[in-house]
């Protein structure tokens, strides 16, 4: 059996809305690997938003 490296604890504050997909993804995830735990790694993370703003 392996292990997977430690990483330091770190708290983010995520949006609601990032939030909720999370738990959708997590809740997802958990239903089809039985099992395995689920940790987040936000220092290990990274993401590209794109977005359109309106002009005023």
């Amino acid at each position: 059996m392996g292990f997977w490296p430690t990483y330091p604890t770190v708290t983010a504050i995520l949006p609601p809305e990032f939030c909720r997909l999370q738990e959708i993804f997590t809740t997802f995830y958990l239903s089809k690997h039985t099992g395995r735990k689920l940790q987040w790694q936000y220092t290990l993370d990274h993401c590209l938003l794109k977005g359109w703003l309106k002009q005023k």
